[in-house]
């Protein structure tokens, strides 16, 4: 499996915990009998953000819909996943030199 500390420590960095992992290469294996490379999924999720959304809307988890009330939360969540992926980036490039 693939190393998913610096991913988790980036999300991390910005409010999101991770809930789930998903080893896409072993549900490949065992669904399909599919080889593939290592290819986690983390789902993550920050609490700060859904309270937010969450008071906009009580029905969000059941029907997303398009909200004006909701644009700000999305935005925000945008922003966090935008800098911790460039963190990911920048990471990842200063390990190849």
């Amino acid at each position: 499996m693939v190393n998913t500390s610096t991913s988790r420590e980036a999300l991390l960095g910005q409010g999101f915990g991770v809930l789930t992992e998903i080893d896409v290469k072993a549900t490949m294996k065992a669904k399909l009998n599919e080889d593939m490379e290592n290819y986690p999924i983390l789902g993550a999720c920050n609490p700060a953000l859904v309270h937010r959304a969450v008071e906009v809307d009580r029905q969000l988890m059941v029907q997303v819909a398009d909200q004006p009330g909701l644009r700000a939360v999305a935005d925000d969540a945008s922003a966090k996943l935008r800098t911790a992926v460039d963190e990911l980036t920048q990471t990842s490039a200063s390990d190849r030199r």
